[in-house]
């Protein structure tokens, strides 16, 4: 699919394009914040998908002179029903029930919020001669319970949390450097997590 748009693209002279590509593409196991020069190693079948389709980015780059940006997203907010922890702690925050978080909270992740996700690609399209790889997401690691108080917060719960220690938890820390994109004065996201479930919460 990636390559028959760039190819469709090529044929009608449309050279800026953005690619919507992922953390997913990076090792889990180097230290954080990683940017965009970070070890490549994906760590599941998506983002081996999203990386070949970066290389395909790249190709087209340098062979025909297009303005590609391929934008790594952090983990994106949004409404959604897949069952994920962050659906269950919308789910339970808005019945009033207790958000459960596995083992001690040390493992840390990069969280967007939906809108701002969509505001880097617009931003992309707008800075027509660029191209290359860019971070795009907080740049700021935050954890299960730090992420379960934002949505209590964000929602104006009175739910509680509960660390159950007993189970085992995904202790690795994982989040980017979105300095290439601030620095550029492209992009810099604008919510908050609690500002992000409470914008989300109007939609609930």
């Amino acid at each position: 699919i990636v390559e028959n748009s760039l190819e469709a693209c090529k044929a009608l002279g449309i050279k800026n394009v953005v690619y919507v590509s992922s953390r997913c593409v990076y090792s889990n196991t180097q230290a954080s914040p990683v940017s965009e020069n970070g070890d490549i190693a994906p760590i599941n079948y998506y983002g081996i998908s999203k990386y070949t389709g970066e290389l395909l980015c790249e190709y087209y780059n340098r062979n025909y002179g297009m303005n590609i940006k391929t934008l790594r997203l952090s983990q994106v907010i949004g409404k959604s029903e897949g069952g994920y922890m962050i659906d269950l702690f919308i789910k339970n925050a808005l019945s009033g029930d207790a958000l459960s978080v596995f083992g001690k909270a040390e493992g840390k992740r990069d969280y967007i919020y939906v809108k701002d996700a969509c505001l880097g690609i617009k931003k992309a399209l707008e800075a027509y001669a660029k191209d290359g790889v860019y971070n795009i997401g907080s740049g700021v690691g935050t954890t299960s319970k730090e992420l379960a108080d934002a949505v209590i917060k964000g929602l104006r719960s009175k739910s509680e949390i509960i660390l159950l220690t007993d189970k085992k938890e995904d202790t690795s820390v994982s989040f980017l450097d979105v300095s290439k994109a601030e620095n550029e004065r492209y992009f810099k996201c604008r919510y908050s997590l609690a500002d992000a479930f409470a914008d989300l919460a109007k939609e609930l």
